[in-house]
């Protein structure tokens, strides 16, 4: 449309021609600029701008199949049937150009179907779309593995060969027992960080039982200093209450009494520094390894002269025998005193000792004695508290006190 005169101005076969031979306005006479924006006109390509770059577009557009050069007007030759333009001078509106069709195929769709020869030269002929997914996974000269890598097989071909090395692989053949010792390590492995977590949560405690032994060390040195404070009192009765420190009598009996009140604590103190000490002498048993015949032993350790060894082993009423070996010598009759506890309850003295087991030792037994059968229901019941939230027995076992027998005495403790 000329914008002098608003007269639409018609123009038919090639562009360049039709503007040589008309370079004015039909109507008003006035001079035509050819300012036109195009649409390529190969299929699927969305490229828009002035006519001359339209023309340099299309010498390189990638919709473009033909294979011969693109000229100004063979290209865009059009037909009256099939174009229509408007033009305007110093600028136009969007003019859509169609091309022949005996120039241009469907380019996006016959440029997905295009066929390739196998870029790794298997020789198949494969559409573009689906060359690297043929590449990867389905030509026969490419590159793979075996499929029982994962066991530890190293071999590695090209595909056409595969088969050959399937049947010699070793590890094929023992794929199905591979496979199970794979999944046993990978349990084990699962149980080695389980017993990992329980390790470190087994140093807190000991740093807990080392702080709560601190304390009873205090608590003892404490009570010694008073015991000594108070046998070093005068027995003179001239003495005031302003002299005799925290004793509140003035008589030497009346201080033997409180003295004599004083031992209670202080072997409760002593017995639990023992106890404190034999927690390095502890098991945490699951229930179901009792029924698989599974013992744990404890570490060899000494106590008064003598090599002590204590462990559980399996019973044939499907509980547990506490039992104890030692060096003792032949000449010896041993009095020793064990007691068994629950790991996990309070940390008194009274509440967490669950038995005490006192034997003697003679000169025919001392490798190995029975001392105590925990059945089952005993280790299971609730009030005894050896069963723990989490499935395991937490046991422990410890010696209290040995002392020396003739061989005609009885060890009664």
């Amino acid at each position: 449309m000329c914008p002098e005169c608003d007269q639409s101005v018609a123009i038919s076969g090639c562009i360049g021609e039709w503007f040589k031979s008309h370079p004015q306005c039909n109507h008003c006479h006035s001079n035509l600029d050819l300012q036109i924006s195009a649409k390529c006109p190969n299929q699927y390509c969305d490229f828009m701008g002035s006519y001359p770059n339209v023309i340099e577009h299309m010498n390189n557009c990638e919709y473009d199949l033909t294979e011969y050069g693109i000229s100004e007007c063979e290209s865009i030759a059009l037909s009256d049937a099939t174009s229509v333009m408007t033009a305007s001078i110093f600028g136009a509106e969007s003019i859509v150009m169609s091309r022949a069709p005996s120039h241009k195929t469907p380019a996006k769709a016959a440029q997905d179907q295009e066929m390739s020869r196998c870029i790794l030269g298997c020789g198949k002929l494969i559409p573009r779309t689906q060359m690297e997914d043929h590449v990867e996974n389905y030509c026969m000269e490419r590159m793979m593995s075996c499929t029982r890598a994962r066991l530890g097989c190293t071999w590695m071909d090209e595909a056409k060969n595969y088969n050959k090395h399937f049947e010699s692989c070793p590890y094929e053949k023992l794929a199905p027992l591979l496979t199970k010792l794979n999944d046993r390590v990978t349990d084990y492995q699962t149980k080695i960080k389980k017993l990992e977590a329980n390790l470190s949560s087994y140093d807190t405690r000991c740093a807990e039982e080392s702080e709560i032994r601190a304390n009873l060390m205090k608590e003892v040195q404490e009570l010694t200093t008073q015991l000594e404070r108070k046998q070093r009192i005068p027995t003179s009765t001239s003495l005031t209450s302003e002299h005799s420190g925290p004793i509140i009598t003035h008589s030497p009996a009346n201080n033997v009494v409180e003295v004599m009140h004083l031992k209670p604590e202080i072997e409760m103190l002593e017995d639990s520094l023992k106890f404190m000490a034999a927690h390095k002498f502890n098991w945490n048993i699951h229930h179901r390894d009792i029924y698989m015949n599974k013992q744990q032993i404890s570490d060899v350790f000494q106590y008064k002269g003598h090599l002590w060894q204590l462990r559980f082993v399996p019973a044939t009423n499907a509980g547990l025998y506490l039992c104890i070996k030692s060096n003792v010598s032949k000449s010896h009759a041993v009095g020793v005193r064990c007691k068994l506890f629950a790991l996990h309850t309070s940390h008194h003295i009274d509440k967490h000792i669950i038995l005490n087991v006192t034997h003697r030792f003679e000169k025919k037994d001392r490798c190995g004695d029975k001392l105590i059968n925990l059945t089952m229901n005993q280790l299971l019941d609730p009030s005894k508290g050896f069963l723990h939230a989490d499935g395991c027995l937490h046991l422990g076992a410890y010696i209290s006190d040995v002392e020396d027998y003739e061989s005609d005495k009885c060890c009664i403790m």
